[in-house]
């Protein structure tokens, strides 16, 4: 007779903490800050099972996969910064509060017309190079956290950093991965002078965009329902960038 051994059952604790850069969600922890976790997580495209509130196996597999995909330490904790960082992505994963009028992506059924501003250098190792090549991917799928490999010539998946990583790259040039490590990388300009300036980067929280230069459009890597299109400058950003060692 065959004798069958079940695993041990899962318990779970109640977290009632404060989320610190030593303190954070593992498995066994419950709560609303689990449920959370879990909500973003799926939102992000790495499915933790129920949203239930239980840091269990399912939730732990999830976790793991989304800090592989980020870059992130794979320890299967919750930290306060990258909870942080999950929670300022998933707005525009989700589309959650986003301002699609702003954007420019209501009653739009294609890509709108833009003219890009053709002024100051052309060809490799310049920013236009770089938002030709951003162009060429309009109508590319958003996923959070993907990795592209920047020598691929035409990937199909991007998030807004790697978009703006593969561009630059491609183009002849180098930046970080990570929208908040690209935003340290720039020579900082305004937002006006961004709008103006084709291949200029755009930042607000966690996003990044690439302008067109016309004062009014950018290129982006926009979120799961859009995936990568044209949107509109419109007030939707904080400050703007240019990539060094891009010639403008």
């Amino acid at each position: 007779m065959t004798q069958r051994i079940s695993s041990p059952r899962q318990t779970y604790t109640a977290f009632s903490g404060r989320l610190t850069e030593t303190t954070g969600l593992a498995l066994g922890h419950k709560g609303p800050k689990v449920s959370q976790m879990q909500k973003m997580l799926k939102a992000a495209g790495f499915d933790p099972g129920p949203v239930d509130g239980k840091f269990g196996p399912n939730t732990l597999k999830a976790l793991k996969a989304y800090q592989r995909a980020t870059g992130a330490k794979t320890d299967g904790t919750m930290e306060a910064t990258e909870f942080k960082r999950l929670q300022g992505n998933y707005e525009k994963i989700s589309s959650d509060g986003f301002n699609e009028q702003q954007a420019g992506v209501t009653n739009l059924t294609g890509a709108p017309d833009v003219t890009v501003n053709t002024t100051g250098a052309t060809g490799p190792g310049t920013a236009q190079e770089m938002l030709r090549l951003a162009l060429k991917q309009n109508g590319d799928r958003y996923v959070f956290g993907h990795e592209v490999k920047l020598d691929d010539k035409d990937p199909n998946t991007f998030d807004c950093s790697e978009l703006v990583q593969w561009a630059v790259h491609q183009a002849g040039g180098s930046i970080p991965d990570g929208s908040q490590n690209q935003r340290a990388a720039v020579n900082k300009i305004s937002v006006q002078e961004a709008a103006r300036t084709p291949g200029a980067l755009l930042f607000n929280g966690h996003h990044v965009a690439i302008s067109v230069g016309d004062g009014v459009h950018t290129i982006e890597a926009m979120g799961s329902k859009y995936g990568v299109r044209i949107g509109t400058i419109a007030g939707r950003f904080e400050d703007g960038g240019l990539v060094k060692g891009l010639q403008y």
